[in-house]
């Protein structure tokens, strides 16, 4: 999982002029596995180094791992964290963050969704 985040936000451009610091190691700086016995589903808590990065990765909403696609969101209460398989709240998909474009263009990610109907 932590490879699934280094992977995508160190192929976005923007990441590479603002976070240089971190090319050669993990952005993650931590990553808990959890397995829910009464569910069919794991939680992961990912710790980024930023929480720039945090928002961005909120961003990798369907991104497949494992051949599953990741729900992500954030946990309640806490910053900089990531919570796999939980919904983002409303407010975090407007927030502020790395631009992602490049890798919906390259069909890495899902493309965005548009909230205008």
């Amino acid at each position: 999982l932590r490879a699934v985040f280094d992977t995508l936000l160190k192929a976005l451009p923007e990441f590479l002029q603002k976070y240089p610091h971190l090319l050669h190691r993990t952005t993650a700086r931590n990553v808990q596995m959890c397995q829910s016995p009464a569910a069919h589903f794991g939680v992961a808590y990912v710790e980024l180094d930023s929480e720039e990065l945090a928002v961005t990765a909120l961003k990798f909403q369907n991104v497949l791992f494992n051949s599953k696609p990741l729900a992500i969101g954030r946990s309640q209460g806490a910053t900089g964290y990531l919570v796999h398989h939980l919904a983002p709240r409303a407010t975090d998909k407007d927030a502020p963050g790395l631009d992602v474009t490049p890798l919906q263009i390259a069909g890495i990610l899902p493309p965005a969704i548009s909230s205008a109907a």
